[in-house]
């Protein structure tokens, strides 16, 4: 009896350790658009939920201004329009009263938080961009992962912008913190972010107490069959 109960025990144990193995690979990914655009207000942070997904997909959006000249960041506040998010409030400049990503004349940047959540990028939507408005996109960390034109692929009032169409390898475009800024300053560029559609990647954590739920129930069935045996 002591041996056929050890025996199902390393049974359950192999079962257990090839489901997590397996169950990685097939797990689905979860594709989301969150939409930013909404009517006028600004906040010093915003977050933003996927229609018909949890809280726990949320992203928090901040600003910052960046004044090259006295190497100073200050915080300033997230500005919706209905043509999407930007940053809000500053000194002077056409970027100041619209509420838009700009840098006329202080490098503004819009953060997106994924609050610990790791996701790909997969596209972005920008509204009331011209052709000639850049915008650039690095990791919270300040590693570039793209700089391009906001209607480099698409060339329309509300233009989106495909990562994976531009060559941006799937590792730098997979984070949880994503700066949304512009080339720099002078450069005339402005933009706001309309849209945002991501891959939420699941962690082994969010797995795990399913599979530790299947192995004890199927531990608990071994044990009963040896007793009876």
């Amino acid at each position: 009896m002591k041996r056929s109960f050890l025996t199902g025990t390393l049974t359950v144990s192999a079962i257990a350790t090839a489901a997590v193995i397996s169950a990685q690979p097939a797990q689905a990914l979860q594709i989301v658009t969150y939409n930013f655009f909404g009517s006028n207000q600004h906040s010093s942070q915003l977050n933003f939920s996927p229609v018909g997904f949890p809280s726990a997909f949320s992203v928090t959006a901040t600003a910052s201004r960046l004044n090259l000249q006295t190497n100073v960041s200050s915080d300033v506040n997230v500005a919706i329009r209905p043509q999407g998010i930007g940053v809000q409030g500053g000194p002077s400049g056409p970027e100041i009263s619209k509420g838009i990503v700009g840098g006329h004349t202080l490098i503004e940047t819009l953060r997106l938080n994924f609050n610990g959540q790791v996701v790909r990028l997969i596209s972005a939507t920008f509204g009331d961009g011209q052709n000639n408005d850049d915008f650039r996109l690095l990791k919270g960390d300040g590693t570039l992962i793209v700089e391009a034109k906001t209607k480099a692929q698409q060339n329309s009032a509300t233009p989106t912008f495909n990562f994976a169409q531009a060559n941006v390898n799937e590792s730098a475009r997979t984070g949880t913190i994503f700066d949304f800024t512009v080339p720099a300053l002078g450069t005339d560029d402005d933009y706001f972010l309309r849209s945002l559609t991501v891959e939420v990647i699941p962690t082994p954590a969010a797995v795990l107490p399913g599979l530790v739920g299947m192995g004890a129930a199927a531990f608990r069935k071994k044990q009963q069959q040896n007793a009876e045996a």
